[in-house]
């Protein structure tokens, strides 16, 4: 990774895993690093936790409070990120969530739904004026393999008739982050700022134990699997370090990367294997409609990317 000195990066849900991986590692570079997290507690040890094994000092790295399950949350983070910075070179949309309790939000929205793609699409549009500021800059979103088993339901992209938050769903946000990706990179054409998409691979990290199945052999035989043949946290950050510094990439906008077939170890050029995802009017059409619910949900228009 070449020096990230001067280059302002906002990394969401660093606190742990591949997050808290990916943040480290730009601190090293020399990148200004912002955390977010909704702990302020786990936060806050992440935070000191990357100061002891960088170099970073307390002016390089930042932490603020953010709750993408909340749209107030989102609403008052972007608000008080512009007001301390103008730009932002590199935003990694790496925060989510995988199997949690079932739950509506108090905006109506299954969790997953909220957390994964509603909540990373308003923050995104949010901070656009500071990413056009740095431009060349660019947006990384983490996918995931389970994109391949996302479904549209187009009469319920809130995930109001689903009874439970399970591997359908995550697949569904994560083919919606892989499709927003590839839309919000076609609208951006001609700003400066880009889309990447990427995949951690097989990570052992936390994910797996936070897991609420109705079966808890089911959960300690996934937990297990990924433990035995997962590889390190560090390495499944790879790619999203890989996606946020790289500077041949900011020609290749609207790309997949991740780890080859095996989900280990390298980064690579991937093709999305949902059908979804390689058709452009399903992606335009995802893009509009998620628009038209925020605003519901809101009350206010979403900033336009262009």
């Amino acid at each position: 990774m070449p020096s990230q000195t001067g280059k302002t990066f906002l990394v969401t849900g660093a606190n742990a895993g591949i997050g808290f991986c990916c943040a480290k590692e730009l601190a090293k570079k020399g990148g200004h690093v912002i955390m977010t997290a909704r702990s302020e507690e786990k936060g806050e040890n992440a935070l000191e936790n990357i100061r002891a094994e960088t170099n970073a000092t307390p002016g390089d790295l930042e932490l603020m409070m953010l709750d993408l399950a909340n749209f107030e949350s989102i609403e008052n983070f972007a608000k008080a990120f512009k007001e301390k910075h103008k730009k932002l070179d590199v935003l990694v949309n790496n925060a989510g969530v995988f199997l949690p309790p079932h739950e509506k939000t108090p905006d109506g929205l299954e969790i997953t739904m909220h957390t994964n793609h509603y909540g990373p699409f308003l923050l995104t549009h949010l901070l656009l004026d500071p990413l056009k500021a740095a431009a060349p800059s660019r947006i990384v979103w983490v996918a995931s393999e389970a994109e391949q088993f996302g479904l549209i339901d187009w009469d319920d992209l809130r995930g109001e008739k689903d009874d439970k938050s399970d591997i359908n769903m995550y697949g569904r946000t994560k083919v919606f982050n892989l499709m927003t990706s590839l839309e919000l990179n076609r609208r951006l054409a001609g700003s400066g700022v880009v889309c990447l998409a990427c995949h951690p691979g097989i990570a052992s990290t936390d994910l797996y134990n936070k897991m609420d199945t109705s079966s808890k052999l089911t959960a300690k035989a996934m937990a297990g699997v990924n433990t035995l043949v997962g590889q390190s946290e560090e390495r499944g950050a790879l790619s999203l370090a890989f996606c946020a510094t790289v500077p041949e990439l900011q020609e290749h906008g609207g790309t997949f990367y991740g780890p080859n077939q095996i989900n280990l170890w390298n980064t690579a050029e991937r093709k999305p294997v949902n059908p979804l995802a390689k058709n452009a009017n399903d992606c335009a059409r995802l893009y509009n409609e998620t628009r038209r619910i925020l605003e519901e949900c809101i009350g206010h228009p979403v900033p336009i990317a262009a």
